[in-house]
């Protein structure tokens, strides 16, 4: 037996990633496959030469040809690309593979190598994907592209696409004959498009959809997450500049648009492929997720960063510049999470109440009114029993804190958030560490309060 193996394509079998990377993989593919497909019916030799660029381009073939026949033998139509000049219109061609995607009336895909057996092969001995073409419901042809003898098996979306440029073709060889127009090809490439998972619609320059009533608003990428509700004019504006951008240079845009300000705010990615003159398709994906984890990425390894200059200044301090630097330090923590105190409570030698060693305020602020002063037992007491069960507690308003004066005394009577982090091992409590906001909340996100 020889090296050569068939393939018949069947799009549920992705190897590179499913349905689930179509958008990012065939975005150009799809839209070149668009662009074609709803031009208005023109010189079949120009839309037969358009199809087969497409589809070279698909695949990566630097030869595409159309063929008619069926049984035996099948004559050249049309050929663009370079590699097999002798391929001009009129000239016969018998190869097998053709001749097999015609006999089983499905797209395969041959990979180079050599054979055993003595079949024609009249393409060469590179690579081929042939599809059977579909006329008046019979096949009367197929479609070929060639590539090198070093191919790598082709994915399945791949062959799909192909199937799209056969019935495209199809199309014009259809009108050729009896002026019918391309309704089919478009319905084919549009349900190619429809395939992919993330939302997709086709706008105009103003960012409206094309299709839509005549004075509709432009579209929303925030839609599916309002349910119905006011277009964001900010978002709106974000997404005609992206827009324009992509029809100005004719290639893929790519825009992240934010519902809202601040880092909790949804997010989504609006990927913009030009499909025309003024028109585009509009390829949304939800990325909130994403950017929030890539967010809180970003603030640990920032916070880390603080935390290992912090602690090489504290070693290198002499006994006499030691409070000043740990002052300084407490500075620098309250800031990263834009806290105006922060302070440090060291615990009674009798273990009955913590007391204030080390307090930062923020300029302008006055820190008697602040968080940071000696505890009462009391009120220790509630703080302790949660260090019990977790290692910081948080609250976002002196309202949140039991009714009891002993709690109160936890927090300024003008604080909008207290955190407080146990120092010392799980056992073996020696401190508190603070934080306290009082012209804005603290941060929204339990884990970014965590990191301290």
């Amino acid at each position: 037996m020889g090296t050569e193996r068939l393939h018949e394509g069947d799009p549920s079998d992705d190897p590179q990633g499913g349905a689930g990377q179509v958008s990012d993989a065939y975005a150009d593919d799809l839209a070149a496959l668009h662009r074609v497909a709803t031009l208005p019916p023109g010189d079949p030799e120009d839309r037969l030469a358009q199809w087969l660029e497409a589809g070279s381009a698909a695949l990566g073939a630097p030869f595409g040809v159309v063929l008619l026949g069926a049984e035996g033998e099948t004559t050249v139509r049309a050929a663009v690309g370079a590699g097999l000049d002798h391929l001009v219109a009129s000239t016969s061609v018998v190869d097998h593979r053709v001749l097999e995607a015609i006999r089983r009336r499905a797209t395969v895909a041959v990979l180079g190598g050599t054979s055993t057996t003595e079949a024609p092969a009249d393409l060469g001995a590179g690579a081929v994907v042939a599809s059977p073409l579909w006329l008046s419901g019979e096949v009367r042809g197929a479609i070929a592209f060639v590539a090198g003898r070093d191919q790598a098996p082709y994915a399945a979306w791949s062959l799909a696409l192909i199937d799209v440029v056969a019935d495209g073709v199809a199309r014009v060889l259809e009108h050729q004959a009896d002026t019918r127009l391309l309704d089919r090809a478009r319905s084919r490439s549009e349900a190619m498009i429809d395939l992919v998972p993330d939302p997709i619609v086709r706008l105009d320059a103003e960012g409206r959809r094309i299709g839509g009533p005549a004075g509709a608003v432009p579209f929303d990428p925030f839609e599916a997450i309002s349910h119905g509700g006011p277009v964001d004019a900010a978002v709106v504006e974000r997404l005609q500049l992206a827009i324009g951008r992509a029809l100005a240079t004719g290639t893929l845009h790519t825009a992240v648009l934010a519902a809202g300000l601040g880092p909790m705010a949804r997010r989504v990615e609006a990927r913009i492929v030009p499909a025309g003159p003024a028109e585009v398709l509009c390829i949304v994906r939800d990325v909130t997720d994403r950017h929030r984890a890539e967010q809180a990425l970003a603030e640990q390894v920032a916070f880390e960063a603080l935390v290992t200059s912090i602690s090489t200044r504290l070693i290198s301090c002499t006994p006499a510049t030691l409070d000043g630097a740990i002052e300084v330090a407490l500075g620098e923590i309250a800031s990263f999470f834009a806290a105006d105190t922060a302070f440090i409570d060291e615990l009674s030698a009798d273990g009955s109440a913590l007391h204030v060693t080390h307090r930062w305020t923020r300029a302008g602020l006055d820190p008697s009114a602040q968080a940071g002063g000696d505890v009462s037992l009391d009120a220790f007491g509630w703080l302790a029993s949660r260090f019990e069960r977790v290692g910081h507690v948080v609250t976002r308003a002196p309202r949140h804190l039991p009714e009891d004066h002993a709690a109160l005394d936890l927090a300024g009577p003008d604080d909008l958030g207290v955190l407080w982090v146990r120092l010392g091992p799980a056992r073996d409590l020696a401190g508190v560490l603070g934080l306290a906001w009082r012209t804005q909340g603290p941060p929204a996100s339990e884990d970014v309060l965590g990191l301290v």
